[in-house]
């Protein structure tokens, strides 16, 4: 199945890099519509998607993941609350408070902000939250406000929030007119530049969790576009593995542990300096994607070559060598290369699995595949990494650190390792840890 026109598409419409989601995925979702349009062939899928407009609305209905629930990184919107109340209040004179979650999913982002600000001591005429996401069907639901247990994943911590800002519905909860009123969905696609041309400065925009599903090309383009609709004063919030995404461009992070937000760097007042750190003028080459895709193991040639060369004895003198002494152990050497050059590819496609099995959220299952790559070779990096990240998603910092910091030790020239390390130590507030991480890369990055 050539994919390759409908992948470009993806890219040039939404800014999708098929490999954060990975081609196989990227296959299941265009054969499923295949079925539904009575196709058989891809070519032919791939026409009759160019000249259909209801069809490219449905193939990116199905290619988009609507992960999502209420206050999620609570820290982020506590961050908020902090800077609406000491900051932008005192300084607020009649201006309404401008808030953009882009994209907006299915609601749970848009309507936190809202009940967090209201939360704050604002009054609802005192905020206008916009929502845009390009997927109607997940602003629909949005639009309902009616969420099952899925969207709060806080347990108690969420019960105050949803006796005060929701009302039971059978089973779920139907969140209160006086937030709905606050919120304003609107379909749109973050790559078209017209459709905020008109837009004016928002003071608070979360961007999260889409930057890592987007091309180089579509990467750059959106940090621009948020540059541009940030207030002087405003602050953006992305996502923890985002922020590479914003090498170079005119802002300072927040240091704040588990706030990943920054803001333009002349905006800093002298109480907040100390709690930003400038961006790093050189990007820093960083995994687009929380399970990002698999390349083969580079290290694995070296490592073999290493073992063969610990197993192989002394050569012989030539006096008195016969054929066979020569020919044999060429033989057996070739032998040897096929079954490494064979056991490299049967590794590859195992971890390609894993990551198969993590993109569709099996992750104990992932874990499990990446054991069986580790029983095989106990040095492979590739199968360290993932496993780092595995952890990572799995919300489980000590082992996601223990496995990044194994990667390390394997090859000390892994930048992608690195990185998540350094973005942990944020998390973390260890951020003199992260900047020695940092540093590391750069040093990597000139030697290279």
């Amino acid at each position: 199945m050539d994919l390759r026109i409908i992948e470009k598409w993806l890219e040039e419409r939404i800014g999708l890099s098929t490999e954060t989601i990975g081609t196989e995925a990227v296959a299941k979702v265009v054969q499923a519509r295949m079925q539904a349009c009575g196709l058989a062939d891809t070519d032919a899928y791939a026409a009759y998607l160019l000249r259909s407009e209801a069809e490219r609305e449905e193939l990116i209905e199905s290619v988009i993941i609507p992960e999502t629930w209420f206050f999620r990184n609570h820290r982020s919107f506590q961050f908020l609350q902090q800077y609406v109340k000491t900051e932008w209040l005192p300084a607020r004179g009649h201006r309404v408070l401008r808030a953009l979650s882009l994209p907006c999913s299915t609601g749970e982002e848009p309507y936190s902000m809202a009940m967090m600000l209201l939360d704050a001591g604002l009054s609802e005429q005192a905020i206008h939250v916009d929502a845009i996401d390009v997927s109607e069907k997940s602003l629909q639901k949005a639009r309902n406000g009616v969420y099952g247990a899925e969207s709060f994943r806080r347990k108690d911590a969420d019960a105050a929030f949803r006796q005060r800002f929701f009302e039971p519905v059978s089973d779920k909860f139907h969140i209160c007119s006086a937030v709905r009123q606050i919120v304003h969905f609107q379909q749109g696609n973050l790559l078209d530049a017209a459709r905020f041309a008109k837009k004016d400065p928002y003071d608070i925009i979360f961007c999260r969790n889409v930057l890592i599903y987007l091309g180089e090309a579509a990467k750059k383009q959106t940090v621009k576009l948020l540059e541009k609709l940030l207030s002087a004063n405003g602050i953006i919030f992305v996502g923890h593995a985002e922020r590479p995404a914003f090498a170079g461009a005119p802002f300072e992070w927040i240091q704040e542990t588990g706030v990943f937000a920054c803001r333009r760097a002349a905006a800093l007042q002298p109480s907040s300096a100390k709690t930003a750190r400038k961006i790093n003028s050189s990007p820093i080459k960083t995994p687009v994607a929380a399970v990002p895709p698999l390349k083969p193991a580079l290290p694995l040639e070296p490592i073999f070559e290493r073992r063969q060369r610990q197993q192989t004895p002394a050569r012989p003198t030539k006096e008195g060598v016969t054929h066979s002494q020569v020919v044999e152990p060429i033989a057996q050497t070739e032998a040897a290369n096929n079954e490494r050059r064979h056991t490299v590819d049967m590794m590859t496609q195992t971890l390609d699995q894993a990551r198969s099995l993590a993109d569709q959220g099996q992750l104990a299952a992932a874990l499990d595949v990446c054991d069986t790559v580790l029983k095989t070779d106990a040095v492979h990096v590739q199968a360290h990494f993932l496993k780092g990240l595995i952890y990572q998603a799995l919300r489980d910092e000590r082992r996601a650190e223990e496995w990044l910091n194994k990667t390390v030790y394997l090859d000390p020239n892994h930048e992608d390792a690195l990185s998540y390390l350094a973005a942990l130590a944020e998390f973390q507030g260890d951020f003199g840890k992260a900047a020695r991480l940092r540093q590391r890369i750069e040093r990597i990055r000139k030697k290279s």
